[in-house]
């Protein structure tokens, strides 16, 4: 389920890897994904968990939907998704395809159209908002910018387009 760690414990996450078997199908039948129009989709899918994944260090390349910034108009609050737009234009990913991310000091926001890399602990938390719910909350983040040999976010995003 997870690749190999790195030297600081971190090990490579599929984005597949955290919706369980029972819930595949229904990422098999879900709408396509168009990146057309200004209204927002609904969200399919489950909140189930993959528990062995629950308090693991890892890291995965994906997308940030800004949530909330600070008094100085730094990022302090985002999801993580496998696919750029997402949340915004068109469907977001299923729940157990969405991390939530609270970061202690806020940075500058990022394109929504860029990859980067997110490090830190993921855990099995719930968190529902106006945009979407998420069944996967992230400790001690940080975001990187993404490079290629990090993850394969160019195979992911092609997957849903």
């Amino acid at each position: 389920m997870l690749g190999p760690r790195d030297e600081n414990g971190y090990a490579n996450l599929d984005w597949s890897h955290m919706v369980p078997p029972e819930d595949i199908k229904t990422l098999e039948n879900a709408p396509p994904v168009l990146h057309v129009g200004n209204q927002r989709m609904k969200q399919i899918g489950t909140l189930h968990t993959v528990g062995a994944l629950n308090n693991q260090k890892v890291k995965l390349s994906g997308y940030v939907v800004p949530l909330e910034s600070d008094d100085d108009g730094k990022m302090v609050e985002f999801f993580f998704v496998p696919f750029y737009g997402a949340c915004i234009h068109v469907p977001p990913p299923p729940p157990n395809m969405l991390i939530h991310v609270k970061l202690v000091k806020g940075i500058d926001t990022p394109s929504l159209y860029s990859p980067f890399t997110l490090k830190g602990v993921l855990r099995t938390e719930v968190t529902q908002n106006a945009m979407a719910a998420s069944a996967y909350d992230m400790v001690d983040a940080s975001l990187g910018t993404y490079r290629e040999a990090d993850a394969d976010a160019d195979r992911l995003r092609q997957a849903f387009e």
